[in-house]
C-alpha cells in the first residue's frame, strides 16, 4: 500500500510548531531569563527561532522554547561563553514525517 504525504500537511504541521512558541528561556550563570523570539525562519519542514542576547556577559548553560502556558517545548543543555559584545543563539526543529513521501 503507498503513502502519499501532501506538503500541505509538512507546512501545516510547521506552521502550528512554529506558532506554538511563544518564548525563549535561557539561563545564563545560574539564573534563568525570559527573551522573546528575535526571529523565526520557516522552511522545508525546519523551524529556525532566533534569540538574541544583546547585553551583559556570562555562561548559556540552558536553553529552553516554551509555549504561552510556559510548558517546555524544547530543551538543549549547552556551554556557549557569551560576551559583552552579544550573541545570536539558534534553535533549529526539523519536522519529519515518517511512512511516506511528501510530494
Amino acid at each position: 500500500m503507498a503513502v502519499e504525504v501532501k506538503r500541505l500537511l509538512l507546512d501545516q504541521i510547521t506552521n502550528f510548531t512554529s506558532n506554538l512558541t511563544h518564548k525563549a528561556v535561557l539561563t545564563i550563570d545560574g539564573v534563568e531569563k525570559d527573551y522573546e523570539i528575535y526571529r523565526t525562519k520557516i522552511e522545508n519542514g525546519k523551524v529556525r527561532k532566533f534569540i538574541l542576547l544583546d547585553s551583559g556577559a556570562g555562561h548559556v548553560t540552558n536553553a529552553r522554547l516554551i509555549d504561552s502556558a510556559r510548558r517546555d517545548l524544547y530543551i538543549s543543555d549547552s556551554n556557549i561563553a557569551k560576551t559583552e559584545d552579544g550573541l545570536m543563539i539558534v534553535i533549529d526543529i526539523n519536522i519529519s514525517i515518517k511512512g511516506g513521501v511528501v510530494q
